[in-house]
């Protein structure tokens, strides 16, 4: 695997106060997991200390939603810049979708100094180590997501550390050492034909 590029990284100051605000952005799908997450944060009870900020297109049903009113921020399309604040401002971001290629918005999310909650399904496990960078979850396993949010809920000074771990990492992510490492990776091939 190689992880995909993200265009430069912002500066991270660590004297910064982070919301007490979880983020998700993506279409909101039950392919991406949102429905498993809001399970998770109804049952925590998260909503009493903790904004869950969901931003992209709604598709989960308003039947569904019913049991979820008031738990979760519902903020359609943005610009980039607006997405990158909302980024910078988060305590940490969540990705569970059931399968995704490779999830860019993780990188976003680690570019902004944001740690990430996701799904090994969505080449996470190849840009994070588990508590380094973020946390890690078997999709599906509804117990290690409300764990993992629980950890990330109750131990903010961690989640801060992990944010910058995630911005140092993704540091590493840049469009040269991408072509770099697909060059590596084409080279021997173009050898053997």
């Amino acid at each position: 695997m190689i992880p995909f590029a993200i265009n430069g990284t912002t500066a991270l100051s660590a004297e910064r106060s982070r919301k007490p605000m979880f983020l998700y952005a993506g279409n909101i799908t039950m392919r991406k997991g949102v429905h498993r997450l809001l399970l998770a944060w109804k049952e925590l009870k998260a909503h009493r200390t903790h904004e869950l900020r969901l931003v992209g297109d709604m598709f989960l049903s308003e039947k569904f939603l019913r049991d979820f009113r008031g738990m979760f921020t519902h903020v359609p399309r943005l610009a980039r810049d607006e997405l990158d604040r909302y980024y910078r401002e988060a305590a940490g971001f969540v990705f569970n979708p059931v399968a995704d290629g490779f999830g860019h918005v993780i990188l976003e999310a680690m570019r902004c100094g944001t740690p990430v909650i996701a799904s090994k399904n969505c080449g996470a496990p190849d840009t994070i180590t588990n508590r380094v960078e973020g946390l890690l979850v078997d999709y599906g396993d509804q117990s290690q997501l409300i764990s993992a949010l629980d950890l990330a809920l109750s131990n903010p000074a961690e989640l801060r550390e992990m944010g910058r771990a995630a911005f140092e990492r993704v540091r590493k992510y840049s469009w040269e050492d991408y072509g770099e490492r697909f060059l590596n990776w084409l080279r021997p091939l173009l050898k053997h034909g």
